[in-house]
């Protein structure tokens, strides 16, 4: 039989979640890609909303991750355009935010925040219309909400591609080698003195009356 010895085991894990929501993103942008390739429509729009919803938390999450490893007094808790303020001016990257690739996080950034919060919203459109004798020009009803239109399978693959872009244009200013950024840990076992159990107290033996 082994020898058995008393062993300590501390582990220090370092997670970067950041790997995984970006992935998660890759994951609905490839089904995006595919029905549309094969003119699947069945719920293409719900995969959007995911895929835009993983790009907008890719972008917090590379805050976060820019910010703990650049920042000495950086707070996760921080509101999200502080956040922003922070990285970039450290970074001393001045982003347009009007153009792409960086409107395209904006975009994200929009439609998540209306589908997190789920607000009902009355819109009213008018129009005038030189029509021709059928009268048909302005009869159609639009019931497309404004979220709707940052939800496209167009406006999700190019946000992913721009959120690409703008993630390694941040890693690279950053100097940061991309391994300490993945997620990987340390395990240390330390063994001491050998183990010797407790002798087991002997069971007495029930009184058994004969006849």
């Amino acid at each position: 039989m082994d020898e058995k010895f008393h062993k300590a085991s501390q582990q220090v894990v370092d997670h970067n979640i950041h790997n995984y929501i970006d992935n998660a993103a890759l994951w609905f942008v490839d089904i995006i890609k595919k029905k549309v390739a094969d003119n699947d429509e069945a719920g293409l729009t719900f995969t959007c909303m995911a895929a835009g919803t993983m790009l907008a938390f890719s972008f917090e999450a590379y805050l976060n991750a820019i910010g703990a490893k650049k920042l000495p007094l950086w707070n996760d808790w921080d509101d999200y355009h502080t956040k922003i303020d922070k990285v970039f001016q450290h970074l001393k990257i001045s982003p347009d935010w009007g153009k792409r690739p960086y409107s395209s996080v904006s975009a994200m950034k929009r439609l998540r925040n209306t589908l997190a919060h789920g607000k009902p919203v009355k819109t009213e459109k008018s129009k005038t219309y030189i029509d021709k004798a059928d009268g048909q020009k302005g009869k159609e009803i639009d019931m497309t909400a404004d979220w709707q239109k940052l939800c496209t399978p167009e406006m999700i693959t190019n946000a992913y591609d721009d959120l690409t872009e703008v993630w390694n244009d941040m890693l690279k200013t950053s100097g940061i080698d991309p391994l300490d950024l993945t997620t990987q840990g340390e395990l240390t076992v330390t063994t001491g003195e050998k183990f010797v159990p407790k002798a087991k107290p002997i069971a007495s033996s029930p009184n058994i009356k004969r006849k």
